[in-house]
């Protein structure tokens, strides 16, 4: 919890609605989703509306996921000043064993403070 104070408040929008209970332990401050079938692409209006929503809230960063194409967060993010992250909700290259959830947690929370901090990587 100490590791994601300060970035509670930062808007960013993630692929896909993975985090509800991420961020409502943690106060997260999520802003929307971009797909809410992640098997789909989303279509131009919905990428238009995530456009306004960005617009309309300061959002600092665009979460992807390991297993999509960055091209979509690379769409959205076009002319916005905003940075773009990759969260993995499953822990792809985590090796599976007693403190893989732990690692997994810890993975999260530094994407997430990667990202919405002052120090953001651009495309990590």
């Amino acid at each position: 919890k100490r590791r994601l104070d300060g970035v509670q408040r930062v808007p960013y929008l993630v692929f896909h609605d993975a985090y509800h209970y991420l961020e409502a332990r943690y106060g997260l401050n999520a802003i929307g989703s971009i797909t809410v079938n992640p098997g789909r692409k989303p279509g131009a209006r919905r990428i238009s509306e995530i456009r306004q929503k960005i617009a309309a809230s300061g959002a600092r960063c665009i979460f992807s996921e390991p297993q999509f194409s960055a091209s979509v967060t690379a769409v959205i993010s076009d002319g916005f000043n905003v940075k773009t992250a990759v969260l993995d909700p499953m822990g792809a290259g985590l090796a599976s064993g007693p403190e893989f959830y732990f690692e997994l947690m810890r993975n999260l929370a530094a994407s997430l403070v990667g990202c919405l901090g002052h120090e953001g990587v651009s495309g990590h």
